[in-house]
């Protein structure tokens, strides 16, 4: 009997090591931190707005154009658009 708990106590631990592996977060792993975020809203300003989300601009097409405008770092570019009509 003492044996049989062994056994099962080393196959429970070997389970839970293994399935831990396939349980983590990808998204943290991969380091999916953007490079750029920029904000949108209807509130905004596309002249005076910077595209933070203090000062967001106005329009989808102003916040493409900055998009394009930034440098080709290989991470991810974030916008954020807020509620409302476009």
């Amino acid at each position: 009997m003492n044996v049989r708990k062994r056994a099962l106590a080393w196959v429970m631990t070997l389970l839970m090591i293994f399935s831990m592996i396939f349980v983590t977060d990808t998204e943290v792993m991969a380091g999916d931190t953007p490079s750029a975020t920029i904000y949108v809203a209807t509130t905004g300003d596309d002249t005076t707005g910077d595209g933070t989300q203090a000062m967001p601009y106005k329009t989808l097409a102003k916040a493409k154009e900055v998009v394009r405008t930034l440098p080709k770092t290989g991470g991810d570019i974030v916008v954020q658009i807020a509620d409302g009509f476009y």
